[in-house]
């Protein structure tokens, strides 16, 4: 038997730094959300170490920032900062590799870059044509 578990987190599961506590954290009301991701990112661990051996692996991806979904930019929820904006590109490259990698890669909580990174993988246009070359529709044009 074979399958893969990939479960979608954000880097808000991760604690805030402080006090004194960011505007973002003090204001944008997180906990919740935070914790419901933390809450996700501990029970794929848990996933992974009672399917160990199984053929079944389960990992968790966060992208670093905001995704640049269509709705994100239509609702402009993207943050004002070019470089805390990652491409739905990105993140798909990664759930790929994560949906077919090999059974002893389990039990992690990945993000989106830093994982392409590490695995030497390019990130590609959606439809797998070209590689994506940075521009994220609605945010640069």
């Amino acid at each position: 038997m074979r399958g893969w578990i990939v479960n979608i987190s954000t880097a808000s599961a991760e604690l805030p730094e402080g006090p004194p506590f960011s505007h973002h954290d003090r204001n944008n009301h997180p906990m919740l959300y935070g914790a419901s991701k933390a809450a996700l990112n501990r029970m794929t661990v848990g996933l992974a170490a009672e399917l160990e051996g199984s053929g079944v692996v389960a990992n968790t991806l966060a992208p670093l920032g905001a995704v640049a979904t269509p709705g994100a930019v239509a609702l402009r929820m993207l943050p004002p900062q070019r470089d805390m904006i990652e491409g739905v590109e990105d993140m798909a490259e990664a759930a790929l590799f994560l949906s077919l990698c090999d059974t002893g890669f389990t039990g992690n909580i990945c993000y989106s870059l830093p994982l392409l990174n590490q695995q030497g993988i390019a990130t590609r246009s959606l439809d797998g044509s070209k590689l994506y070359d940075g521009f994220i529709k609605g945010v640069d044009d």
